[in-house]
């Protein structure tokens, strides 16, 4: 917990809105340390998910460093940098975006598929990560066999099999009851301590941001 993994520094970020350019980001620095838990938050509008987009470079500062482990992403290509979030960092969204053809193994398993392991391998490992999120008896169900939360814990395996140094999370709870919220931050919060992974969650459930290790406001 005493080592840097991401130190971004003087992230400026600005968007053209008609003739005028509107600015999400203005000279935020911070830093996060290796498995601690973290909290975006603030009123809508004000930047969270832009800069979750930007920690995971699927998108650029307008100026300003972004460094992974020592490494400023922003510099890379675009294929490195996606190459980069493929082995790094996980990424869960509030809609959980699972492809609705395949089943429950085949959407944690596809990441690895898509890092050039064999099938058979990225299974076995798939298998494995039902396992941790506690959902390996619906191996083969379809996303719409499952429900809200069931989608949402599928959404975690696919973001942790790569074995990611960190998972950003934009508004995760979004679609879940006081209870899935409460299973769905159990589940996280374990994980980041068992697989020793950072956690950054844009939020505005303040059941989340509770239990998180850490608050940055952004304004």
């Amino acid at each position: 917990m005493n080592d840097e993994l991401i130190n971004c520094i003087n992230i400026n970020k600005a968007y053209k809105q008609a003739d005028e350019q509107l600015s999400v980001i203005s000279n935020l620095s911070f830093s996060i340390k290796e498995g601690e838990c973290i909290g975006l938050i603030g009123a809508s509008g004000c930047g969270k998910s832009t800069l979750l987009h930007i920690l995971a470079g699927l998108d650029l500062p307008d100026s300003g460093e972004v460094n992974f482990n020592g490494k400023n992403i922003s510099l890379l290509d675009r294929d490195d940098r996606a190459e980069f979030r493929n082995q790094h960092i996980g990424f869960v969204y509030q809609f959980h975006h699972l492809l609705p053809d395949f089943s429950a193994l085949e959407n944690v398993a596809f990441p690895l598929l898509l890092s050039g392991k064999s099938k058979d391998s990225s299974l076995i490992e798939a298998q494995n990560v039902l396992d941790k999120v506690g959902l390996k008896s619906k191996e083969n169900n379809k996303p719409s066999q499952l429900s809200g939360g069931e989608r949402q814990r599928i959404a975690i395996g696919r973001s942790i099999i790569t074995k990611p140094s960190s998972i950003l999370m934009d508004e995760p709870t979004g679609n879940l009851d006081n209870k899935n919220v409460d299973n769905f931050m159990n589940l996280v919060l374990d994980l980041s301590q068992d697989l020793n992974i950072s956690l950054i969650i844009a939020t505005h459930d303040k059941n989340v941001s509770s239990r998180l290790d850490r608050l940055l406001n952004l304004e």
